[in-house]
């Protein structure tokens, strides 16, 4: 079922099917699952809490988010009834091909999260040839794609292939976070689409989803914050190779950006030698010592 279930806010609103009607539950910082229940709200209600939320995040900063709240305070505030527990629902990635009711959608992924507008209109242009009537936005920079035939999908996904446009969820670059790089933005020291299209051609078969790659322009590292198991990071001697931190942590490794395909083809080979039947990248990684990892990508081996 494609829903919203994961995605993680500042502030949410689920609806809450009850005895007397539909009602709103109001929760701050966190996913369905995690965020910290605030007040269960009738539909008149609602823009009242979600306001009184915005108020407290406002009271205390630019830089507050919804995790910082005190939800008991909050829902001393709005004097509403008692939060119930949610039940689980589980979220498909609207990535790829999905039947809903009698109707097909193609969902797209622009690579890496990023397009550019010419790009996005030569892409609607030809997916409007292949019978696409609608086009809605969805989570996870996804598109939906309505009004395709069944027939016309293999044409829809080549369009979008051309495009540099996702189309399936096995496509390996998904497992890799990607800043706008030296392309979209001034703090970043190289080409981070070209990294990941080269860590794709290099090492595809080892982006499996069991670990986080990160590939940022700088130490902000701001397309994944929080720590990764491999992050190629852009500084002022060259792209550094991160292991198990953040972008701004220390470099086990350096190399100029005109050695960076050749270092990741020396890691996919190293990596592919060690593995083992049927493990994961992943494990495969946290057992490999890090100066091994370090030596393969400065070609020390």
């Amino acid at each position: 079922m494609l829903s919203l279930a994961d995605m993680v806010a500042d502030i949410r609103l689920d609806a809450v099917a009850g005895a007397q009607g539909l009602a709103w539950r109001l929760s701050v910082g966190g996913d369905r699952a995690t965020a910290m229940a605030v007040a269960l709200l009738p539909g008149e209600r609602a823009v009242e809490g979600v306001m009184t939320v915005a108020a407290a995040l406002a009271a205390i900063g630019p830089a507050a988010r919804g995790r910082d709240l005190d939800s008991a305070l909050l829902a001393a505030v709005l004097r509403a009834d008692p939060v119930p527990p949610l039940s689980a629902a589980s979220s498909v990635h609207p990535l790829g091909v999905h039947r809903i009711g009698a109707e097909t959608v193609l969902g797209l992924a622009p690579a890496y999260g990023q397009i550019h507008a010419d790009r996005l209109a030569a892409l609607v242009r030809a997916l409007a040839g292949c019978g696409a009537t609608e086009f809605r936005l969805a989570p996870h920079h996804t598109l939906l794609v309505r009004g395709l035939r069944a027939e016309a999908l293999a044409a829809a996904q080549a369009c979008a292939m051309r495009e540099r446009v996702w189309s399936t969820q096995d496509a390996p670059g998904r497992a890799v976070s990607v800043c706008a790089g030296a392309a979209g933005c001034a703090a970043a020291s190289f080409d981070t689409h070209a990294a990941a299209d080269a860590l794709v051609a290099e090492a595809g078969d080892l982006l499996d989803g069991s670990f986080d790659v990160h590939v940022s322009g700088c130490p902000k590292g701001c397309a994944h914050p929080a720590a990764a198991a491999v992050t190629l990071c852009g500084t002022a001697a060259g792209v550094g190779l991160v292991l198990d931190g953040r972008a701004g942590d220390a470099a086990a490794a350096i190399l100029p950006a005109d050695a960076l395909r050749p270092a990741l083809h020396r890691l996919g080979a190293l990596l592919r030698a060690r593995r083992a039947e049927d493990e994961t990248a992943g494990n495969l990684i946290d057992r490999t010592a890090p100066a091994l990892l370090a030596s393969a990508y400065q070609g020390q081996q």
